[in-house]
């Protein structure tokens, strides 16, 4: 299972090289009329929320105040709009994207946790935030989990873009033996501001996008394996994790 799951990191990375490798560019987005342009940019946006929002990839039930969830993941990313700002990267469309990221879960009294999440910088670009969860219910042999959380998230080192990402979230989950499936629903408002020369000509985009998710945790002992489907707005991701819960 492990070097399957390790296979499947390894070629994400490797199909996501190309737009790895392009150098972002807001400047591409102009030319035409400006309302042509801010509809571009809106586009990206939407599109850029949706990759770089909080994706917890963990069941709804606390862990405990001596629990934690510590692990690597990689999001595949299929934006809804790519073709009209794939110019950006360099490209005629966008398939994919690609973020690799590090998280932390951290079990709190009374049935909270929090979490940091990170993405290391591809490009000088990189992504940080975290959440803070509440469990209604914690769950037992009968009865499913059920919590509320509240995320931020923050882009940065992106040329002429300053993104930020909050949503909040209800989910659910219930175990069964060693797999816990869980799913969500929620909302993420975004803030896409350009910075710059740029700001002269676009300006900000508020966007509100609903968010859905399913997925499952599968706990081996201390090694643990987390696999989620995320849709917010009309971008599609598919996050994979392994690491270590208890």
């Amino acid at each position: 299972m492990n070097k399957r799951y390790l296979s499947a990191i390894c070629a994400g990375l490797w199909l996501a090289a190309p737009v790895a490798q392009a150098d972002p560019n807001l400047n591409t987005l102009l030319g035409g009329a400006q309302a042509q342009a801010q509809a571009k940019f809106n586009a990206f946006a939407q599109d850029m929320a949706a990759l770089t929002s909080y994706k917890a990839i963990t069941p709804a039930e606390p862990l405990g105040i001596t629990g934690f969830d510590v692990s690597a993941e990689l999001t595949i990313t299929q934006p809804g709009h790519g073709d009209q700002w794939a110019s950006v990267l360099g490209l005629t469309s966008i398939p994919f994207l690609p973020s690799p990221k590090l998280h932390a879960h951290k079990g709190l009294p009374f049935g909270f946790d929090i979490a940091a999440v990170y993405m290391p910088a591809i490009k000088g670009i990189s992504y940080w935030g975290g959440e803070l969860r509440y469990a209604l219910l914690s769950g037992n042999i009968a009865m499913p989990a059920i919590a509320v959380r509240g995320a931020y998230t923050q882009l940065t080192g992106f040329p002429g873009l300053d993104m930020s990402n909050t949503s909040i979230e209800l989910g659910i989950s219930k175990g069964f033996l060693m797999l816990t499936p869980f799913a969500s629903v929620g909302m993420v408002m975004s803030n896409g501001k350009p910075t710059g020369t740029i700001a002269t000509v676009l300006t900000e985009e508020k966007i509100t996008q609903m968010k859905y998710a399913v997925g499952a945790n599968l706990n081996l002992g201390l090694m643990n394996f987390g696999f989620e489907w995320d849709m917010t707005g009309s971008s599609n991701s598919y996050n994979g994790k392994f690491g270590f819960r208890w």
